[in-house]
């Protein structure tokens, strides 16, 4: 294989949780050309990575002709090997008109994961192949039985001055304790309500005599001031401010994380920052949760879980039990043990 093609159009967790997919690709071909094909706005998760030679990005607004000019690069590009770990209609199309020499699909388990959300059947056994694995899993043909790689993200030094020079004006000492909270997430049902966030920020301030800084993305803004507002002075607002890799700098400084499931908690893996990571609608068998030693779960076995395998704007039930059962007393002791340790 001399020319290789990743295929992962978005969002921000599934990108980084590739990364394994590519360091593996790259040990087994050390000589080719790996390129990925990414929504512009997604391409610095990806710009510094050494396995990466080339980033395909492209407008996601942009409809068909946005999509049929990717395509067109992809097919003059001529690679001989394109891994679709997307597997929809827009990844399909770049993956059809490439005319590769092979060609690589992620399994989604259709059926595994309908069974699970919609009958509550629990198909996937004792362990559960986390979603990276799965990744690889789609070349285990090709690179053989090699130990996995770790999720990774790398960082430019430009955008880690920046991010830490924001910080420094935002008043904490370099010596201070510094925790992040992720409050926002794509859906509702993801969500811990603003006003724990608040106030277990409010409780870890205190106790720690920490900085708290409110991070995300420019969609988060209006989740993140009921949140910052509960905080009180301790609070930096850092909220569709920064880039994502500044983003990720901020996540890496701090001494804790505390994140609903959202891009923020993967980077957090990434750079193996002890986290407290909240779960409501969705489980572990779909393959998401993040893995390590400084890493808390928090969840409640409610019985409609999981409800999707993504996400929802509205608990189906009404209650949101999945998440308002989840105590701020509760986060905040397993906050504290992981301070601790760190």
């Amino acid at each position: 294989m001399d020319r290789i093609l990743v295929i992962r159009l978005s969002s921000i967790g599934d990108i980084i949780l590739a990364s394994p997919l590519v360091a593996a690709l790259r040990a087994r071909y050390p000589g080719a050309r790996i390129d990925f094909a990414v929504k512009a706005r997604f391409a610095d998760l990806l710009r510094f990575d050494p396995h990466i030679d080339d980033i395909l990005a492209f407008d996601g607004g942009s409809g068909m002709p946005g999509l049929l000019g990717l395509a067109r690069r992809v097919r003059d590009a001529k690679y001989d090997l394109v891994v679709d770990i997307h597997r929809t209609y827009r990844s399909t199309v770049i993956k059809l008109l490439a005319g590769a020499g092979a060609t690589r699909t992620f399994d989604k388990q259709y059926l595994k994961r309908a069974l699970l959300v919609w009958g509550k059947w629990n198909l996937h056994g004792d362990r559960v192949t986390t979603m990276p694995e799965r990744y690889v899993d789609c070349v285990r043909d090709l690179i053989g039985d090699m130990d996995m790689p770790p999720v990774t993200l790398h960082i430019d030094e430009q955008s880690r001055a920046s991010a830490l020079a924001r910080l420094a004006s935002k008043g904490p000492s370099e010596n201070q304790p510094l925790v992040a909270l992720a409050p926002g997430a794509a859906w509702h049902t993801k969500r811990w309500p603003p006003d724990r966030f608040g106030e277990l920020g409010a409780m870890l301030a205190g106790q720690n005599k920490a900085a708290v800084a409110v991070v995300g993305g420019e969609g988060d803004r209006d989740v993140a001031r009921h949140v910052y507002g509960r905080i009180g002075d301790a609070a930096i607002d850092l909220t569709g401010t920064t880039s994502l890799l500044e983003t990720a700098v901020i996540i890496q400084r701090a001494g804790l994380l505390v994140s609903n499931d959202t891009g923020c908690m993967h980077m957090g893996r990434a750079l193996r920052t002890p986290m407290v990571a909240l779960f409501g609608c969705t489980v572990r068998e779909l393959g998401y949760y993040p893995h390590g030693q400084q890493v808390a779960i928090i969840e409640k076995p409610v019985a409609c879980r999981p409800c999707t395998h993504n996400g929802r704007r509205r608990c189906p039930k009404g209650h949101f039990k999945c998440m308002r059962d989840i105590t701020v007393d509760e986060v905040f002791r397993a906050a504290q043990d992981l301070l601790r340790i760190s």
